[in-house]
């Protein structure tokens, strides 16, 4: 638990990143749906 604590800040520090990753993926992901209509079965 001690060790957790310890790392804390770092693991934070690699979750905040990690989040700031996928949702630029998913922004990206959805402009090429919105862009691309077949991918709605239209």
């Amino acid at each position: 638990m001690f060790l957790y604590l310890e790392n804390l800040p770092l693991a934070k520090v690699i979750y905040l990143h990690l989040k700031k990753l996928w949702v630029n993926l998913w922004v990206v992901l959805e402009e090429r749906l919105v862009v691309s209509p077949h991918f709605y079965g239209y």
